[in-house]
Order: structure tokens, then sequence, then C-alpha cells
């Protein structure tokens, strides 16, 4: 196999559990692309723009001044921001938050990206997680931040800008929940592959992964985390996060697994 190649599929054969959120199947592509073995596990449903979201939003919205702050921290926020915007004023989210003139930051380059195509003009990309965006939020002047979220997110982002003098602002936007009837399956995969690694890119999948492993009463595998708060998310949801991506992305949260699996050496 020609070198190029053979560094392209660092992952042939590896088998690696990741819990689904709706459709999006790009992790799980990047998997196969380096000759992985995605074991999708289909646990989550996702609401946007749950019940209670629209009032949340527009109650934030009337404490928000010029210059305050909109700090975006996954793509799927984004996606149920851009639904809440279309309620309010019938306009994507950049033409919405235009005229409230708010400075934009984001947590990763993909949710920046997200951002950015639906009209936001992202100032700031946090690459170091959500507390380091905090900090540089606070060292910006920052008053107050707009933070649409899922209902379960880590709080130590708003605890970390509380500290630091900055008003935050969270409205829950999304919702996943976990989907019982699919966990017999999930656990039943479990069991018959045996997954050497999992990949958690939320503080959802984490608690999903955690109850399949529960549910098929097995050791739960080693875990690579997209980012802090999911790593504090899934410790405290009882699993053992093995490393954590350098940066908020999928490309880097593969890159990490492809280091930590390389150095565990050939499977036995």
């Amino acid at each position: 196999m020609p070198e190029g190649d053979e560094a392209g599929r660092r992952l042939a054969g590896r088998r690696v559990a990741l819990v689904a959120l709706g459709e999006d199947r790009r992790l799980a592509r990047l998997l196969e692309e380096r000759g992985a073995e995605p074991l999708v596990l289909p646990l989550l449903r996702i609401e946007l723009a749950p019940a209670g979201a629209l009032e949340a939003l527009r109650a934030a919205l009337a404490r928000l001044e010029e210059g305050d702050w909109l700090a975006l921290t996954s793509a799927r926020a984004v996606r149920a921001l851009s639904a809440l915007a279309a309620e309010l004023g019938g306009r994507p989210p950049g033409g919405f938050l235009a005229g409230r003139k708010l400075r934009v930051a984001a947590v990763g380059e993909a949710t920046a990206r997200a951002a950015e195509e639906a009209g936001l003009a992202v100032e700031r990309t946090g690459r170091a997680g959500d507390l380091a965006l905090a900090e540089e939020l606070a060292r910006a002047g920052a008053r107050r931040v707009l933070l649409p979220r899922s209902e379960a997110a880590d709080k130590a982002f708003p605890e970390r800008l509380r500290e630091l003098g900055v008003e935050p602002l969270p409205v829950t936007v999304y919702r996943n929940s976990l989907d019982r009837g699919a966990l017999p399956a999930a656990a039943a995969l479990l069991r018959r592959r045996r997954p050497e690694a999992a990949l958690l890119t939320s503080a959802s999948t984490a608690a999903a992964l955690a109850a399949a492993v529960r549910e098929a009463g097995v050791e739960p595998p080693p875990a690579g985390a997209i980012g802090e708060s999911t790593r504090r998310a899934a410790e405290a949801a009882g699993l053992r996060v093995a490393f954590v991506a350098s940066q908020p992305s999928y490309g880097e949260l593969v890159g990490a697994l492809e280091r930590f699996l390389g150095g565990k050496g050939e499977r036995g």
C-alpha cells in the first residue's frame, strides 16, 4: 500500500463507538475514511426550539444592549437559534440580530462555520474550549453574553463568565432526549462488537453512551471527548475519558483517537 494511503487509514479495522445525533453522520464518515468501523448508536432524539424557548429568547433579547455578545457552543445551537429567529422575525439569525448589533463568538471552527453560514459575523472563535472563550470575552470587556444552549449543557461556561464579572443569559433552544426504545439494540451491538474506543461530542452523547453501557453490562470503552465540557459530563456519567481533542472539532477528535490507539500498538 502506498505510504500516503497507509497514513490515511491509520484506524484500519478499529471499532469505534459513537452516539448518532439525528442525521449527522459526518463523524462516522471521517472514521470510515480512515478505515475504522464506526459503531453508530442512534440513541438521541433532538427537539429544536422546545416549548418555552421562544419566550425565554424574547426575555433575554430584551436585556441585551449594543455591544453585548452572543456565544454559540455548537452547530446545533445555531440551527435552533435559526428556527427561533424565523419565528420571531421571519429572517435568518444574521439578519434578525443585525439590528441589535450583538458581537458573536463561537466555540470551535465547526460552530463558527455554521454561524457564518447562518449569516452571523463571528468575531472570536474559542479554539481551546468554552472556559478559555469565557476568559477571552471577559478580556474583551463583555458585560452580558447570550448563551443559546442545550437543556443538558454543562454549567461551567456560564458559571465561569459570572466569576469573571460577565452576566450570562442562558436560554434553552434545543433538547436532546434518550430514546430508551433504542437501548436494547445499542446494548447488543456493544456486546457483540466490543468497541476499542468511543467518541463523545456533547454531554448528551456521554449520557447516552453511559446508559447503553449499563444496559449491555459491559465495561465502558476508553472515551475521547471533543472538549472539556464534554469531558466533565462524561466523567460525571461514570465514563473513563482517555483523551480530549486539542480543539473542539471532529477532525481534531479523530486525530486524537489515532494517537491514542497508535500508542496502544497493534491489537492482540
